[in-house]
This record gives C-alpha cells, sequence and structure tokens, in this order.
C-alpha cells in the first residue's frame, strides 16, 4: 500500500493571506459610499410610491365601511326605538340622533337638522354625500348624493352599496 498524498500548504502562502485579510479590514472603516447610500434611497423610494396609494386606498376604503355600518346603526337603532316607544317625529332632530345613537363626533356633525359626514368637528364638504334628517311624515330620510356633483373616492365606495339616491325609513307602528 502507498501512502496517501497529503495537501500541504506552505506557512508562507497561510501568513500572506492573513496579512492580505488583516489590510483589508483596517482600510474598511465600516461606513458605507455615497453610491451604496443613494442606491437604499432610490429603492426605498420606489416602494413608497408603489406602497402610497394602496395605502390611501386602503383608508378611504376602511372610512366607507365604518360610515356604512353607521348608517346601518342609524336605521336600525331609530327603528327600534320608534317601535318601543312613543316617537313623534315632528321633535326629532339630528342632534338626538346623535346622542341616542352614541354617533362618533369625529365622523358626524349636526348641521341645521340633518346629519352630515364630518371631519374635526365640522362639515366635511369634501365627502359631502350623506344627508339625513327626519322628514316629519313619520320617516328617516337619507340623502346619498353629492350637491357638488363630483364624489370623492370614499363616497363612490359608500354609495355603490346602495341602489337609491334616497331611503325612506318608516318609524311608525302602523304599517
Amino acid at each position: 500500500m502507498k501512502k496517501a498524498d497529503s495537501i500541504t500548504t506552505p506557512l508562507s502562502d497561510i501568513d500572506s493571506e492573513q496579512t492580505s485579510t488583516k489590510a483589508f479590514h483596517k482600510s474598511f472603516k465600516g461606513g458605507f459610499s455615497a453610491l451604496e447610500v443613494l442606491f437604499v434611497i432610490v429603492i426605498l423610494g420606489i416602494i413608497a410610491s408603489i406602497a402610497l396609494p394602496k395605502i390611501t386606498l386602503t383608508r378611504n376604503s376602511a372610512q366607507a365601511v365604518a360610515y356604512q355600518t353607521d348608517l346601518q346603526t342609524i336605521i336600525s337603532g331609530t327603528q327600534e326605538y320608534a317601535l318601543l316607544n312613543n316617537f313623534d317625529t315632528n321633535t326629532a332632530n339630528a342632534a338626538w340622533l346623535m346622542n341616542y345613537l352614541h354617533l362618533s363626533p369625529t365622523r358626524w356633525v349636526v348641521s341645521g337638522d340633518s346629519l352630515k359626514i364630518g371631519r374635526d368637528g365640522k362639515e366635511d364638504l369634501v365627502n359631502d354625500c350623506i344627508t339625513i334628517s327626519f322628514n316629519g311624515l313619520a320617516a328617516l330620510q337619507i340623502r346619498l348624493s353629492n350637491p357638488s356633483g363630483s364624489l370623492s373616492p370614499m363616497c363612490e365606495s359608500i354609495l355603490k352599496h346602495y341602489p337609491s339616491s334616497e331611503i325612506n325609513v318608516p318609524l311608525s307602528r302602523t304599517l
């Protein structure tokens, strides 16, 4: 049997590799070059340009769902109250509706005799597509439209779920 050939590395080669590695680490100070930073900023900009429109759409969709939920609460809560109590729509008003149903003052405001979409305690003129009032004829009237003619993305999302631009909710005990 022959002896297996062993692979040997001369010590001089190992020393030169370690020396060059040490020299590399000494010259590298741990910072990034301007080109590397610029590259990262460009990538982050591309990601942000893709993500921001999606975030805006998601926010509008979430707001639209919140208003749709509020509309259902307003309809069912007002009908329930009318059926259980001697309800007089001639004396009912938007302020009573707001207080009785505990509607969020960040989303709704009383404007005259109507309840409207609000923002920061004032009527939201950009999203002016819902008007809720009592018509005095034993009904709650919900008008879904925008007087200015152009709809915000949030209003478009709300209105696509309602086939009619006006909903009359009967509040009398007699049918």
